[in-house]
């Protein structure tokens, strides 16, 4: 009986340590496809960050790009700006200088005008003036009298007359005469008058 519990025995001790080497076998798997599993999601995630990287980079880049692009319109603005203002600053002082000479030549031409007109005024001046004295050399000396009853009154007389009766008879200034009017009447002896249309008579 020992001997057959002894044989037996023997094998049910293999098989039990074969069973434990399997199952520790069995543990070990899992192990290795864990690792195989974090170094391949490492890898992943180190290529997503070096693309990461890359594209920020492509970014920056195109951000740099963009903003000289944008620097140089700018100084290209600026300078057609700049050009422009010169052109139109310069067409500006040309056009000023133009009106400048015009309006010179507008007041030499019109101080010409001026002076030739004054010129044949003071000649149309002195041609009048001569005339008038012709005139005056050619009209006679006048005297005027008035004689009746024994009486003789020249023109001078009766506008002497006249004006002392506007004066201390009518109480009014003799230099405010304008015009006189004197109608004679020897048969009555008197003179009819209108000074400045006031009519009025005296006796003479």
């Amino acid at each position: 009986m020992q001997g057959t519990e002894s044989g037996i025995a023997s094998p049910n001790l293999g098989f039990g340590s074969q069973k434990r080497g399997n199952m520790a076998e069995a543990r070990k798997k899992p192990t290795a496809k864990v690792k195989t599993a974090n170094l391949k999601t490492g890898k992943i995630v180190e290529k997503v960050t070096e693309k990461a990287a890359e594209a920020e980079a492509a970014v920056v880049e195109k951000e740099a790009e963009a903003e000289k692009k944008m620097e140089k319109d700018t100084k290209k603005a600026a300078a057609e700006v700049k050009k422009t203002a010169k052109k139109v600053e310069a067409e500006a002082k040309k056009a000023t200088e133009e009106v400048k000479k015009t309006a010179k030549k507008a007041a030499a031409d019109a101080g010409k005008t001026a002076k030739k007109v004054e010129t044949e005024a003071k000649k149309a001046t002195e041609e009048a003036k001569k005339a008038v004295k012709k005139a005056a050399a050619k009209k006679p000396s006048t005297s005027v009298s008035v004689q009746f009853a024994g009486k003789s009154y020249t023109t001078e007389d009766l506008l002497k007359s006249a004006q002392d009766v506007w004066q201390y008879d009518l109480h009014k200034e003799v230099a405010d005469i304008k015009t006189i009017e004197l109608y004679v009447k020897p048969e009555e002896s008197v003179v009819y008058f209108v000074i400045n249309g006031v009519a009025g008579s005296y006796q003479i």
